[in-house]
């Protein structure tokens, strides 16, 4: 207990490692948990939330509930780049919930106290151990609930299964697709209004009037004459969008493909959206987010000088850049994930679990492309050497220049089939 004789409102006294010298230190803030019970007023069972209901349903007496929100948009709060606001990035949200590790694919996943994950979302595996968080995380302020349904979704993969070609027949009959996983995906969303003041030599043609000797008359030509500009542009960029997700457990590619989302739909940030659900905490931290943001902003800006300049011929392009009104937002995104085996392979799936756009990866049946690829390059050969003999036999040296195009377009249309095959097999 801290000795009456020396009190300091708001101190206390704290561990002195030199004897006979008291040391005082600022009373640390509590932090004020926020108790919620999940507990259904029907029938006591849990309640967890839904997506189908887009509310809090009750697993055993269907009783529903809507989460009790405020719908913002684009116009959720922003955070500026201060030193309090960056490190308030180190805030820690996850009181209520504990991370999950695949051993499989690595990916660390944050679910419910008390939950057991029967297998990863991301590889399938069923080798998923409870961990403790080795970094702290942003509370999100605001998140994009879902809006579409899983059993609205299936005749969505079915379809996309029997599309093309290229892939196997019964790819969509045999297909085992597992049930779709809904999560929740880290994104930070970024605003910056910039200044670029460009500096190049740029090339335009001119008209030059010139003598010409051999018709002894004055003619015209263009001439490329270069000098040194300079210019100015502005943009604002608004809620540029960088995922929070390690490259490694997700690829980029597809998260890429089920873009874009409309962040209208932002609505506050409450616990009850992620009772029951499954939620990926943020890797990429905010720093490392904004470098990335930047670049995008560096290449969209370096886009505009080159329009505003009005010229192709460049060389020696400066650009400075300056950033103003810097802001950014912690946001969760919905996703569905899911997978189908199929020979023996397992093959991933990723849905925009706001607009249903799906992207994912499918085999190619290679032995049917080899057919079709040999037979477009067989058949215009054969061809070929048809209009040699012809050639031949009647002296009409034609037949040669028609052999030789008809055998290289059918070897080039070997050569982009096999291109197109390679292109399939990865996210489409």
């Amino acid at each position: 207990m801290q000795n009456p004789k020396y009190y300091f409102p708001g101190f206390e006294q704290i561990p002195s490692k030199l004897e006979g010298v008291m040391v005082f230190a600022p009373i640390p803030e509590k932090d004020e948990a926020e108790v919620r019970s999940y507990a259904c007023p029907q029938c006591g069972g849990h309640l967890k939330f839904d997506v189908n209901s887009s509310g809090m349903a009750c697993i055993y007496c269907g009783y529903t509930a809507a989460v009790a929100t405020q719908q913002v948009g684009q116009q959720a709060e922003s955070f500026e780049f201060t030193v309090k606001n960056v490190q308030a990035a180190e805030q820690e949200w996850e009181a209520d919930r504990q991370l999950m590790h695949c051993n499989n694919c690595g990916a660390e996943l944050s679910y419910p106290q008390g939950s057991v994950a029967a297998s990863c979302p991301y590889c399938g595996s069923n080798k998923v151990n409870l961990s403790l968080p080795k970094t702290k995380s942003l509370r999100p302020q605001v998140l994009l609930p879902f809006n579409t349904k899983p059993e609205a979704l299936q005749p969505v993969i079915r379809d996309w299964l029997s599309r093309g070609w290229m892939h196997p027949k019964e790819l969509k009959e045999a297909a085992q697709i597992d049930k779709l996983s809904p999560i929740y995906l880290p994104y930070w969303t970024f605003s910056a209004y910039i200044t670029a003041d460009w500096n190049a030599e740029v090339g335009r043609y001119v008209t030059e009037r010139y003598y010409d000797t051999a018709s002894k008359s004055y003619q015209t030509r263009q001439v490329l004459r270069w000098k040194w500009e300079d210019g100015s542009v502005t943009r604002e960029f608004k809620d540029l969008t960088v995922n929070g997700v390690n490259p490694q457990r997700i690829n980029h590619q597809m998260l890429a493909a089920v873009e874009p989302f409309n962040l209208g739909g932002l609505v506050l940030f409450s616990p009850d959206y992620l009772v029951g659900m499954n939620v990926q905490a943020y890797e990429t931290p905010l720093k490392d987010a904004w470098e990335s943001a930047k670049q995008n902003m560096r290449g969209a800006t370096n886009d505009l000088c080159k329009s505003d300049i009005g010229s192709s011929h460049i060389r020696n392009l400066s650009i400075d850049m300056q950033y103003d009104d810097e802001q950014w937002r912690y946001i969760l995104l919905p996703f569905y994930i899911a997978g189908y085996s199929f020979g023996g392979n397992y093959y991933n799936i990723m849905l925009n679990g706001q607009t249903g756009k799906l992207a994912g990866i499918k085999p190619v049946d290679w032995k049917k492309v080899r057919t079709i690829t040999w037979l477009l390059a067989l058949i215009p050969l054969i061809l070929a050497i048809i209009a040699v003999l012809l050639s031949s036999i009647t002296g009409e040296p034609s037949f040669i220049m028609i052999g030789g195009i008809i055998g290289f377009a059918g070897v080039v249309s070997a050569i982009v089939l096999y291109l197109q095959a390679k292109k399939a097999e990865k996210i489409t």
